[in-house]
C-alpha cells in the first residue's frame, strides 16, 4: 500500500512538474521553432496555460524579419470550456487580443508578406507554392458534427500598418482597430444574434462598425451599421491611375440588413440605406498635355433601398454645391444641383427597369468655351422624369422649366430669356439599336427671350408657347389621328398643334448704307462661333463694319433656284406638320437711308399660318395677317402660301396710312417732299417660280408735296412727259384723291437689284398711263387727240387736248362743240386745282370761207358793173375820139387800183380772221362760265392764232 501511494504521489509530482513547466517548455519550443524559420526578431515573453481550466494566455509575442518587427501581440488569452468538448462543441467562453501590431507588405510583384504568412524564400531556394493537403477523413454518419461558439472576442488596440511597394511611390494606410467585441455566436443557436462592435480608425479617421450576425442561420444573415468622419481620399492617391488626381474628404453612415443562401445565390434580400458626404473633392485629369478638372465643395447623397426576389429598389436623394468643371478652355460651373424624392427600381431577370426622379433642381449655371461664348442660368428644375424599361423605353418628363438663362460672347450679351418651361414630354423607343422611337410634348412655354447685340435689345419675345408636339415614326401609326391623314407616312414626321409666339418686339436701325448693324452683327457673331476654323484673338465682331458684316451673311445663304417638287421635298428634310402657329408683337423701326429718316413703330397684332405641311411642297396653307403702322394704320392680308416650293397667292388691304413719315422714300424718286395725304390700298400678290406679279390700286388723300429736288422732278417729268404736278392733277378727283393702278412684275432675282428702281419706274409709269387714261376716258369720244406738248427736247408746260370745233368762218357754238366743253366743264369740276388755256384758232378753212364770200360778193359787183358798162356803149359810140384818147390812162390806174384792192382784201380777210379767232375764244370761255358755272379764274384765254393746217377751233391746253 504504502508502495502503491509512494508510485501515485511520484506520479502526481512528474505530472505537476510537467505541468508547470509545459507552458515554458511551449514558449521555448516555439521560439527556436521561430528562429529555425529565419524570423528575426522571433520572441515570446510568457505563455501561460491551465489545462483544467482550459485557459491559455501568450505574452509579448514578436515576430519580424532583419530586426524589424512584423507582428507584435502584447496580450492574447483564450478560455476554453472543457467539458464542452465531450459535447463535440468548441465553446471558447472568452477570446482577448490585445496591443496588437501587424505591418503587412504588398511587394513590387504583387506578392502578400506579413512575417510567419509569406516567409522571405532564399535565393538559391525554389519556394514551393504548391497548397499541400492531406487525404480527406472519411466522413462518419454516425457521429455529430463539431459545432463552434464563442461567449465574447474581445480585441483591443490592434494596430495594422499596410505598406505597398507595387504602385509606382510607395504607399501606407495606417488602420488602428481600438476595439472589437464580439459576442453570443453559436453554431447550435442559429437563430441567435450575434452582436459585433468595432471602434477603428483609418488614417486617423473614426470609423464605427456595429450590429448583429446569424452566420449559422439559413439563409445567413447580418445587420450592419458603419459610420466614418471625414476621410482623406489623398491617401489613396497611390492606387488611382498616374493621370488622375484627387483630394477631398469623404463621410459617410451606412446601414446594411442582409439576408442570403450561399446555395442560391439569387436569393439575396437586402435592405440598405447610406448617406456618403464628399467634401472639397478635387478630381484632375492629365491626357495628352491636356488638362480637365472636377470639383465641388459639398456633395450629399441619402440614398436607401432593397433586394428582393432579385426586385432592386432605390431611393436617391441629392445634393451637390459648388460644381467646376474645367477642360481648358471650356469651363461649367453650377453652384448647385438638387435631387429629391426620386425612386429607382429593376427586375434583374428581365432588366427591366424603372426611374422616377423628382424633383431635380440646378441653380446658377454658367458655361464658358473657346470661343468666348459665355451661358448663364439661374435656376433649371425637373418636376418629374420617369423612365421605364420593358418590351420598349419609356421617357416621361414633366415640368421642366429654366430661369434667367443669358448668353454672352466676348463679356457681351447676346441672347437669353426669363423663363422656359415644358409641360410633359413623352419618349418611346420601340428599337434602340435602330434608333427607333416616337416622342410627344404636351406643352412648351418660353418667356422674354431677348437677342442682344451692343448692349441693347434688338429684339425681345415677351411669350412663346407650343401646344401638341409629337415625333411619330413608320411603325408608331401615330400619324393617324392628325390634321393630315393623307400624309406619307414613309418616313417619321414631326406634328405640331398649335406654336403661339406673343408679343414679340424689337428695335432696329438702317444705316445711310442699307446695313442694320445690330442684325448684321448678330448674325456674323453667330456664324463666327459656328465656324470651327476662327480662333478666339481673330474674331473682333464688335468693330466689324456693316458691309462685312452682311458679306458674312450672305456667304452662308443659299441662292435660290427653282426645283423640282421632289428635289424640294428632299431637301425639306423631316417632314413637319404644324396645325396652327400665331404671332404678335410690336416693331419701332428707324431707316437713316430715308431722307427725312424714317420713324414708325409696326404694330403687328396677328400672323396666323395654319395647317402647315412640308411633306407636300405643292400644299398651300392659309395665312392671315393683321398690323398697324403708326397710331391708325392697317394691313390687312389673307391668302395661302406654301413656303417648300415657295409660292404664294395673297390679297390685301392697306389702310389710313399717313404718308409724310414715308416723304423719305418719295424725294429720291418724284424729288417732292410729302407736307399732306393718306394712303390706301388694295392688292393681289402671286409667286411662282420665282415670278412674282402684284397689282396694287392704290387711293392717296389728299396728298400734297412741295418740291425739294428740281433736278429729280425734271427727269421724272421726262420720264413722265408731263411735270408731275399736271400728271398727278389729272387724277385728283373732286374730293383731292387719287386713284392709281401700280403693278410690279417680273423674276425675283431681277426685282431684287434694285427695288427701289423698279418701284420708282413703276410708279413713274403708273402716273403717266393713270393721266393720260384718265383723259381720254373722261373727255372720249375727244379724248382721241391728247398730245404731250415737246420742244427740241425740252419739257413744255401743257398737255393740248381736243380743239373745241367750229364751223368756218363762225364763231357761234355749235351742238357738238356745247358737248365736248360739257366734258371740259366735268374734268374741271373734279380736278379744283385745275386750269385750261384757251386759244382762239382761225385756219385755211376760215380763209376760205371768208374768200369765197368775198368772190361771191365780188361777182354780184362785177353782174352790176358790167350792167352800167352796156349802158355806157351807146356814149361811147357817139363820142369815139375821146374814148381813144383817155384809154391808155385808164389801164394804169385800173392796175393800181387792182393792187390796192387786193392788199386791203387781204388786211381784211386776216382781220376777219382775227377777229373769229377771238370771238370763238371768248365765246368759248363765256360758254363754261355763264352755262357751266366754271371759275373765269380757271380759264385763260391766249393771242388768237392763225394755223393754216388747223381747223376753225378752240386750242384747249392744261
Amino acid at each position: 500500500m504504502k508502495k502503491t501511494n509512494k508510485i501515485l504521489a511520484s506520479s502526481l509530482a512528474v505530472t505537476g512538474l510537467l505541468l508547470w513547466g509545459l507552458p515554458e517548455a511551449i514558449r521555448f519550443a516555439g521560439q527556436h521553432w521561430l528562429t529555425e524559420q529565419g524570423f528575426s526578431p522571433a520572441k515570446i515573453s510568457d505563455i501561460d496555460l491551465n489545462l483544467f481550466a482550459g485557459t491559455l494566455s501568450v505574452t509579448g509575442l514578436e515576430i519580424g524579419r532583419q530586426g524589424k518587427p512584423e507582428i507584435s501581440i502584447g496580450y492574447v488569452a483564450a478560455d476554453l470550456n472543457v467539458a464542452a468538448l465531450f459535447r463535440r462543441q468548441i465553446h471558447i467562453a472568452q477570446l482577448s487580443l490585445k496591443s496588437t501590431d501587424l505591418q503587412p507588405t504588398r511587394l513590387a510583384d504583387g506578392r502578400f508578406q506579413l512575417a510567419f504568412v509569406q516567409p522571405e524564400a532564399s535565393a538559391d531556394a525554389q519556394v514551393d507554392t504548391t497548397i499541400k493537403t492531406t487525404a480527406p477523413v472519411a466522413e462518419t454518419t454516425d457521429s455529430e458534427p463539431w459545432q463552434f461558439g464563442i461567449d465574447q472576442l474581445m480585441i483591443d488596440q490592434l494596430l495594422v500598418s499596410f505598406t505597398d511597394q507595387q504602385p509606382p511611390k510607395p504607399a501606407k494606410v495606417d488602420f488602428k482597430l481600438q476595439q472589437l467585441a464580439l459576442s453570443q455566436l453559436y453554431s447550435w443557436q442559429p437563430a441567435q444574434p450575434a452582436q459585433l462592435k468595432i471602434t477603428a480608425q483609418l488614417n486617423q479617421t473614426p470609423l464605427e462598425l456595429s450590429g448583429q450576425l446569424q452566420p449559422f442561420a439559413s439563409p445567413i444573415k447580418a445587420k450592419l451599421n458603419l459610420q466614418h468622419q471625414d476621410l482623406q481620399l489623398a491617401a489613396f492617391q497611390p492606387w488611382l491611375p498616374a493621370d488622375l488626381t484627387v483630394s477631398g474628404w469623404l463621410a459617410n453612415a451606412l446601414s446594411v440588413d442582409l439576408a442570403f443562401d450561399p446555395e442560391q445565390s439569387d436569393q439575396i434580400e437586402l435592405d440598405f440605406s447610406s448617406q456618403p458626404v464628399l467634401k472639397k473633392l478635387q478630381l484632375t485629369f492629365n491626357q495628352s498635355e491636356q488638362q480637365s478638372s472636377l470639383s465641388f465643395d459639398h456633395l450629399q447623397l441619402n440614398v436607401d433601398g432593397d433586394l428582393k426576389q432579385q426586385q432592386l429598389t432605390v431611393n436617391p436623394e441629392l445634393t451637390i454645391k459648388n460644381i467646376h468643371l474645367e477642360q481648358a478652355p471650356h469651363t461649367v460651373q453650377l453652384a448647385e444641383l438638387s435631387l429629391k424624392r426620386s425612386k429607382i427600381t429593376s427586375d434583374l431577370k428581365t432588366e427591366a427597369f424603372n426611374v422616377l426622379l423628382e424633383p431635380l433642381q440646378l441653380q446658377q449655371l454658367a458655361i464658358a468655351t473657346e470661343k468666348q461664348l459665355q451661358l448663364a442660368v439661374d435656376k433649371i428644375k425637373l418636376q418629374q422624369l420617369s423612365a421605364n424599361k420593358t418590351q420598349t423605353i419609356d421617357v416621361k418628363l414633366n415640368d421642366f422649366s429654366i430661369n434667367q438663362l443669358m448668353v454672352n460672347h466676348q463679356q457681351k450679351p447676346l441672347t437669353g430669356f426669363a423663363d422656359f418651361s415644358i409641360q410633359q414630354v413623352e419618349v418611346t423607343a420601340f428599337n434602340p439599336q435602330n434608333a427607333q422611337f416616337s416622342a410627344s410634348l404636351e406643352q412648351l412655354a418660353l418667356n422674354q427671350l431677348v437677342l442682344q447685340q451692343a448692349q441693347q435689345n434688338w429684339l425681345q419675345l415677351n411669350a412663346l408657347s407650343l401646344d401638341r408636339a409629337t415625333f411619330a415614326p413608320v411603325t408608331s401609326g401615330a400619324l393617324t389621328d392628325t390634321a393630315n391623314p393623307q400624309l406619307n407616312t414613309a418616313q417619321p414626321v414631326i406634328t405640331l398643334g398649335s406654336l403661339q409666339l406673343k408679343q414679340l418686339t424689337g428695335e432696329l436701325q438702317r444705316q445711310a448704307d442699307g446695313a442694320i448693324p445690330l442684325l448684321d452683327q448678330w448674325l456674323a457673331r453667330i456664324n463666327l462661333i459656328a465656324d470651327n476654323a476662327q480662333t478666339p484673338e481673330s474674331v473682333a465682331v464688335e468693330t466689324v463694319s456693316a458691309e462685312t458684316a452682311q458679306e458674312t451673311v450672305l456667304q452662308t445663304t443659299e441662292q435660290s433656284q427653282p426645283q423640282s417638287k421632289v428635289a424640294l421635298e428632299e431637301k425639306s428634310g423631316l417632314p413637319i406638320v404644324l396645325q396652327q402657329f400665331h404671332l404678335d408683337g410690336a416693331f419701332k423701326f428707324t431707316d437713316l437711308q430715308a431722307e427725312p429718316n424714317l420713324k414708325t413703330m409696326l404694330q403687328l397684332t396677328k400672323l396666323d399660318i395654319s395647317d402647315l405641311n412640308t411633306a407636300d411642297s405643292e400644299h398651300f396653307s392659309p395665312i392671315a395677317l393683321a398690323a398697324n403702322i403708326g397710331e391708325y394704320g392697317e394691313i390687312i392680308v389673307d391668302g395661302e402660301i406654301a413656303p417648300i416650293s415657295q409660292k404664294i397667292k395673297l390679297k390685301g388691304e392697306i389702310k389710313n396710312i399717313e404718308l409724310p413719315i414715308f416723304t423719305g422714300y418719295i424725294e429720291p424718286m418724284l424729288g417732292y417732299q410729302i407736307s399732306l395725304g393718306q394712303l390706301n390700298n388694295r392688292f393681289e400678290l402671286t409667286l411662282a417660280d420665282q415670278n412674282l406679279q402684284l397689282e396694287n390700286n392704290i387711293l392717296l388723300k389728299q396728298l400734297e408735296m412741295e418740291p425739294v429736288d428740281q433736278a429729280v422732278i425734271d427727269r421724272v417729268s421726262k420720264q413722265l412727259t408731263m411735270p408731275i404736278d399736271k400728271a398727278l392733277s389729272f387724277l385728283r378727283n373732286s374730293d383731292n384723291n387719287i386713284e392709281l393702278s401700280l403693278p410690279v412684275a417680273g423674276p425675283l432675282d431681277d426685282l431684287s437689284v434694285d427695288t427701289g428702281d423698279i418701284i420708282a419706274t413703276a410708279t413713274t409709269n403708273a402716273i403717266k398711263e393713270a393721266s393720260i387714261s384718265y383723259l381720254k376716258h373722261l373727255l372720249q369720244p375727244w379724248g382721241t387727240a391728247i398730245t404731250l406738248a415737246q420742244y427740241a427736247g425740252e419739257l413744255l408746260s401743257e398737255v393740248s387736248l381736243d380743239p373745241v370745233a367750229f364751223d368756218a368762218g363762225s364763231s357761234e357754238l355749235n351742238l357738238q362743240g356745247t358737248d365736248y366743253l360739257g366734258k371740259l366743264a366735268l374734268l374741271t369740276q373734279q380736278r379744283p386745282d385745275l386750269q385750261l388755256k384757251l386759244c382762239g384758232v382761225a385756219s385755211n378753212n376760215d380763209r376760205q370761207w371768208f374768200e369765197q364770200q368775198r368772190f361771191e360778193k365780188e361777182k354780184l359787183e362785177q353782174q352790176l358793173l358790167a350792167q352800167q358798162e352796156s349802158e355806157k356803149t351807146d356814149l361811147v359810140e357817139s363820142k369815139p375820139t375821146e374814148v381813144a384818147s383817155n384809154s391808155a390812162k385808164n389801164t394804169a390806174e385800173e392796175i393800181k387800183l387792182a393792187e390796192q384792192q387786193l392788199a386791203a382784201q387781204v388786211a381784211q380777210i386776216t382781220e376777219q380772221l382775227n377777229q373769229v379767232a377771238k370771238l370763238r375764244g371768248d365765246g368759248v370761255k363765256r360758254y363754261l362760265v355763264e352755262q357751266q358755272g366754271i371759275d373765269p379764274g380757271r380759264l385763260l384765254l391766249c393771242k388768237p392764232k392763225l394755223e393754216n393746217e388747223a381747223l376753225p377751233s378752240v386750242a384747249v391746253g392744261i
